[in-house]
């Protein structure tokens, strides 16, 4: 028998959780408008530089924040934009597999480009 939508296990039951997601999703859209510009600009500075000077530009506290900012969030919204259309496509154990999949997928990329983001930040 086909479950009604008014069962909250039903998949098309309302919940926050989707209002939540919706929000987070044009939040991190509205921070990325502002950071990527921001790392373009900064990118296009460093064409062309020796290493000395990438690591000197890089090195600033403010440039140094704000390509942590770019990866972090992006990485969030990158997240955001996977479960949903992970959940448009899958279903049960799969759905729940794939989703730890995607965020420690996402974990990684903070990991590792927020490292070296620090490292050449802090100056080792």
């Amino acid at each position: 028998m086909q479950k009604a939508i008014a069962d909250p296990d039903h998949p098309a039951s309302p919940s926050r959780v989707g209002a939540s997601a919706f929000r987070w999703s044009r939040i991190t859209a509205v921070a990325l408008i502002v950071l990527v510009p921001y790392a373009l600009y900064i990118l296009a500075r460093l064409a062309g530089s020796d290493l000395a000077t990438t690591r000197q530009i890089l090195g600033l506290p403010l440039n140094a924040l704000a390509l942590l900012a770019l990866v972090v969030i992006g990485a969030a919204h990158m997240r955001l934009g996977m479960s949903e259309i992970l959940e448009d496509y899958l279903r049960g154990p799969s759905l729940h597999y794939w989703q730890m999949v995607n965020s420690v997928f996402c974990l990684v990329i903070v990991l590792a480009a927020g490292g070296g983001i620090i490292k050449l930040w802090l100056g080792a």
